[in-house]
């Protein structure tokens, strides 16, 4: 059992997996896109290549964010709180040291391929985002089948939230507009209008007045 407050409000698992989905989504969509992206930028588009390696490096931080998040504040607290999920919480850790490694491998490739994007390079940073994709995958899936249940048994809302704004605060002020829009990407047009109406009203107010055209203006760049 959790060492939690009896009286608290337990944490539900329908938030936890909500908010676990909804970055997770983000991330399938975008992952896969982006060695389209990279293999379809031709080696005389100085401009292109340019704007698919910050959106690239956007994505990545994205992620990067995600699980620094839960390295910090989830999997710290269900190793004390859990003993009996350790080998599950293990094999936690041990993916996202694999997806650090392919992210690593990609910020290598990715350097090379702003200096010299020929085909060789274009195919080793492609090659190199699939395999970011794939083991992303991998750890995804187990996570929501697995992991999702523990992490709403033994944490509390406020530990929750605590995990949401590590995440969110990794988010430069710069950019915090076109991942607003990196998020929205994989939703229907009703998801998106129910997704907008949950944000605090400065937000959705900056977003119809000025992100949209940022954004639009992002994507326009990026996909050539």
């Amino acid at each position: 059992m959790s060492e939690l407050d009896a009286t608290s409000t337990p944490l539900s698992l329908d938030q936890v997996t909500r908010d676990m989905r909804l970055t997770h989504r983000v991330l399938r969509y975008h992952l896969p896109r982006a060695s389209e992206l990279v293999r379809g930028v031709t080696p005389d588009a100085a401009g292109r290549t340019t704007a698919v390696a910050r959106h690239l490096r956007l994505v990545l931080s994205m992620l990067q964010a995600h699980h620094e998040a839960e390295d910090a504040c989830v999997w710290p607290l269900l190793f004390a709180r859990a003993p009996e999920h350790t080998a599950l919480l293990e094999t936690m850790e041990t993916q996202h040291g694999q997806v650090a490694g392919r992210v690593a491998a990609v910020d290598d490739a990715l350097h090379r391929w702003e200096r010299t994007p020929d085909n060789t390079h274009t195919k080793r940073l492609a090659d190199a985002l699939d395999a970011v994709t794939s083991v992303f995958a991998e750890h995804a899936d187990l996570e929501e089948a697995s992991a999702l249940p523990v992490i709403a048994e033994h944490l509390s809302p406020a530990e929750w939230r605590s995990f949401v704004r590590y995440s969110h605060g990794a988010v430069p002020d710069a950019d915090r507009l076109v991942v607003l829009g990196l998020i929205m990407d994989p939703m229907a047009a009703d998801e998106r209008a129910a997704f907008l109406q949950t944000l605090p009203p400065p937000v959705a107010a900056r977003w119809a007045s000025t992100g949209q055209g940022q954004y639009a203006a992002y994507t326009a760049a990026v996909r050539g």
